[in-house]
């Protein structure tokens, strides 16, 4: 991989922001369109954008049913169940605490990997686990020692989705074969075959009166934080390597809060600031690595 260039650096900035704006568009919309639609609505536009992209490319549809297992498996862990647990937990708290939530997901996937890769856990990166798990702590105890039921639930859905985040990179690691687009778009088309017949079986969408914010709002979900952000995100590991996509966990987590503070005048408790800084730091633990390694992989 080639060093990072200026352009990979807008890229990941891009990514940086439209992910942490996802959250903004969550809570803009989830006032107006019910959850598990929004969910469903999400991943079925976000397929099509990649479907879309990756046929334009060439990428075969994969074949076999042991890959579409795969694909249905991934579609659950890696869409269905994190967005609706996202849309249900932004019900219920503020986006900037389900941004600074979601930030953990590098944090899981430290976990799931030790127990079930051969990527195990060094000290270094325990310290880190510890430290992200100490900042959800810091996060959600106050709610739960205050009695207050709805946040406490909303907080752990968000929670919920991260480790469903984590389980997909498991995954992923495991499921090699086929294109990364198509996959990507193949995942997030079962994700939809997942969550569309639970939207119309228990919250009858027809019904719903969605606002223009609203359908803004879960456009800009489908085609740009899930469609299009895919679409950099494959383009920038090919370019620069997993490693420096990572640093987005150091940016979307803070738009996420900025945008809940400028755009929907929240106002998260000093806590959440603390929870913040503690689980970025986690992730700087255990993901960096000390200067003698780094030299010895040059």
């Amino acid at each position: 991989m080639t060093q990072p260039r200026l352009a990979d650096h807008a890229m990941l900035l891009f990514l940086g922001l439209v992910w942490g704006s996802s959250f903004l568009f969550v809570g803009v919309a989830v006032k107006s369109v019910p959850p598990l639609t929004l969910a469903a609505l999400r991943c079925l536009i976000g397929a099509l954008v990649l479907l879309a992209a990756a046929r334009a490319l060439g990428h075969a549809v994969p074949r076999g049913p042991r890959a579409w297992g795969s694909l249905l498996a991934m579609g659950l862990t890696n869409s269905a169940i994190p967005f609706m647990l996202i849309s249900l937990g932004q019900t219920r708290i503020e986006s900037g605490l389900a941004a600074i939530l979601i930030a953990t997901v590098p944090i899981f996937t430290l976990v799931l990997a030790h127990l079930f890769t051969a990527d195990k856990t060094t000290p270094r990166k325990a310290a880190g686990t510890l430290l992200g798990f100490a900042g959800i702590v810091l996060l959600i105890g106050p709610a739960a020692l205050a009695g207050v039921a709805d946040g406490v639930v909303g907080q752990v859905m968000i929670v919920g989705s991260a480790l469903c985040f984590a389980i997909t990179q498991v995954l992923v690691k495991r499921h090699k074969s086929g294109a990364p687009i198509m996959n990507a778009a193949c995942s997030l088309a079962c994700s939809a075959l997942w969550t569309l017949p639970l939207a119309l079986l228990l919250e009858r969408p027809w019904e719903a009166a969605p606002t223009p914010e609203g359908i803004a709002s879960l456009a800009a979900l489908g085609l740009l934080c899930t469609g299009v952000s895919h679409l950099v995100l494959f383009l920038l590991i090919v370019r620069t390597g997993p490693s420096f996509v990572t640093l987005n966990n150091f940016i979307s987590p803070p738009v996420g809060v900025a945008w809940g503070i400028l755009l929907l005048g929240e106002n998260p408790p000093w806590t959440a600031y603390l929870a913040l800084a503690v689980i970025l730091a986690g992730i700087a633990v255990a993901t960096s690595r000390p200067r003698w390694a780094a030299e010895a992989a040059r």
